[in-house]
């Protein structure tokens, strides 16, 4: 029997998000085992948004321009989960590059284009991104439990992230050749130009907001377990905390047709910014373990909101004919251009004023953010988009 759409697409983001916990959180270290310097590990992670901010765009342009999201995915995947196996056998660092390189310039774009097909293969349209949340909440569940699992297998095996990893990367691009096209896609009639995303005002935008917010968020979630450690809280506390967020996260993606329903995206875009500033100011100005831990439970807002209406919200303002290169640029302006900046400037920031400095400095970010709100999310016609 033939499982059902919604089944289909559920086992996918379960696989795709499961293996970036299953790799990410614990990459650090096993680079480090490979014999990685710490000077060299920051540089090494920062392939995954080099790899966002300038292949994704061209992933979304190649499935625009051919109409056949899947097959663009598929080959994405595949090459993905071949960067996930040469990671298997790699036993240095110069032999690692390649292999991260091609991980990192393949499954993001890929999950960002998929994204769309699965709003396509919903139902399109409002239907489409309103039910799009309660699937894509699978994934992050399935992030959580791939982190926990890993976290158990690597204290005897410590290549165990990137086993699980290859597995789940392997069986997502088989998965991904077997499902059926994206309903309704064809080639479009008129050209598709990156150019074309560049220009668009309401977009490009969006993308300035995305970059500030996601820059805040990316260094706030690099940081904070570093960050919880110097000031007393246990990994247990810390694991607490990161399983608070991705909780309310769940809820947040459960609830979103719901949300979609009673407010705009561009609504859900405003709230999910204005929630970082306490967020963050709140980490650097205390030092009390509840406090620190109870605000993750903010998760929900500054990334759940975040996505939900930051998907919806870019599949609204963009032309039919760029739909995956909107997608597509969102999550690389923001998890690459934004995560990329982050990188950089907490490398220097930290060391020089410490982490509650750097944590009121995101606070500040997110209040640069908030006052472009009213221009970033205006429609050329003085209202906004979405």
């Amino acid at each position: 029997m033939t499982a059902p759409p919604r089944g289909r697409l559920i086992l996918w983001y379960c696989l795709a998000i499961g293996s970036l916990g299953a790799f990410h959180p614990l990459l650090s270290l096993v680079l480090l085992r490979r014999g990685a310097t710490e000077a060299e590990i920051p540089f090494l992670l920062a392939l995954f948004p080099l790899g966002l901010l300038f292949a994704a765009p061209f992933w979304g342009r190649f499935a625009d321009r051919t109409g056949n999201i899947v097959r663009v995915v598929s080959f994405a995947m595949s090459a993905a989960a071949l960067g996930a196996f040469g990671t298997l056998f790699a036993r240095d660092v110069a032999l690692l590059v390649p292999a991260l390189a091609l991980i990192a310039a393949s499954r993001g774009g890929a999950i960002a284009l998929f994204d769309v097909h699965t709003i396509a293969t919903l139902g399109g349209g409002e239907e489409g991104r309103a039910a799009y949340g309660r699937v894509r909440m699978w994934g992050s569940m399935m992030f959580v439990l791939a982190v926990q699992l890993v976290g158990v297998l690597a204290v005897r095996w410590p290549d165990a992230p990137l086993w699980v990893n290859a597995a789940l990367m392997g069986s997502l691009a088989i998965l991904t050749w077997a499902l059926p096209p994206t309903p309704g896609a064809r080639a479009p009639s008129e050209p598709v130009r990156l150019r074309s995303l560049l220009e668009h005002p309401v977009l490009m935008r969006f993308f300035v907001i995305s970059v500030l917010h996601v820059a805040a968020m990316s260094a706030y979630d690099h940081l904070f377990a570093l960050h919880g450690a110097a000031q007393g809280l246990s990994d247990a506390a810390i694991g607490a905390a990161f399983a608070l967020g991705v909780g309310a996260e769940v809820g947040v993606l459960f609830l979103s047709p719901a949300l979609l329903s009673r407010f705009k995206p561009s609504t859900l875009l405003v709230v999910a910014v204005l929630a970082g500033i306490p967020r963050w100011w709140i980490t650097g100005v205390t030092d009390n373990h509840a406090a620190l831990v109870l605000v993750q439970a903010t998760h929900g807002l500054t990334f759940g909101l975040w996505w939900v209406g930051g998907i919806a919200y870019a599949s609204e303002a963009a032309p039919k004919h760029l739909q995956a290169s909107a997608q597509a640029g969102f999550v690389a302006s923001g998890f690459g251009l934004g995560s990329l900046a982050a990188l950089l400037i907490a490398s220097q920031a930290l060391p020089a004023f410490g982490g509650p400095v750097l944590f009121q400095g995101l606070a500040v970010v997110s209040v640069l953010a908030s006052v472009l709100l009213p221009w970033a999310l205006r429609h050329p016609s003085g209202s906004t988009p979405a």
